[in-house]
C-alpha cells in the first residue's frame, strides 16, 4: 500500500508540470489507478485480517490491455517536449518497473493461491503502466531534438 501511495504522490506532484496533453491524460489516469490500487489493497488487507478470502479485482477496473491501447492513442502535442518532461516520464517508467518486479517476486514467493493471484494481477497492472509510459516516452523522444542526436537516443529508449 505504501508503494501505491508513493506512485500516487509522484503522479500528483508532476501532473501540474506536464505540458503534453497525452502525457497529462496518462498521468491523470495513473493518479486514479494508483488510488484504486491502494483502496483495493487496503480492502484485501482488511479481509485477510478478518480471516476472509482475497477478492478478485473488480470488473469496473479497466483491463491492462485496454488501458495501454487507450493511452497509446493519445496525440503528441505540437510543441517539442522539454527535457524535464522526458526525464519525468523516464522516472515514471522506472518506478512502474520496480513495482512490477516487486509484485512478480512477491507472487513467486507466495504459496496462498488467492494472494498469489492478487499479486500476479497487480504485477500485470504495473506492467501496463510501464508499457503505456514507455510508449509515451518513445513518442516524445521521437518528437524531440534529443532523438536526433544520433546513437545517444538508443541508450535512452526502452
Amino acid at each position: 500500500m505504501a508503494m501505491e501511495n508513493q506512485g500516487l504522490a509522484f503522479y500528483m506532484d508532476f501532473l501540474p508540470k506536464v505540458k503534453d496533453s497525452g502525457t497529462k491524460a496518462l498521468f491523470e489516469a495513473l493518479v486514479k489507478m494508483e488510488k484504486d490500487h491502494y483502496d483495493y489493497l487496503s480492502e484485501q488487507y482488511q479481509n485477510l485480517s478478518r480471516g476472509k478470502e482475497v477478492e478478485d479485482i473488480k470488473e469496473e477496473y479497466e483491463s491492462p490491455e485496454i488501458f495501454v491501447a487507450r493511452m497509446e492513442q493519445q496525440d503528441v502535442s505540437p510543441e517539442e517536449p522539454s527535457l524535464e518532461e522526458l526525464s519525468t516520464l523516464r522516472m515514471a517508467v522506472l518506478i512502474e518497473d520496480n513495482f512490477m518486479n516487486f509484485y512478480q517476486k512477491a507472487a513467486a514467493d507466495e504459496e496462498e493461491r488467492s494472494v498469489k493471484k492478487l499479486l500476479s494481477n497487480l504485477a500485470q497492472w504495473e506492467k501496463s503502466h510501464k508499457d503505456a509510459l514507455g510508449a509515451r516516452y518513445k513518442k516524445l523522444m521521437e518528437k524531440s531534438n534529443l532523438y536526433n542526436l544520433g546513437d545517444m537516443s538508443r541508450y535512452l529508449m526502452l
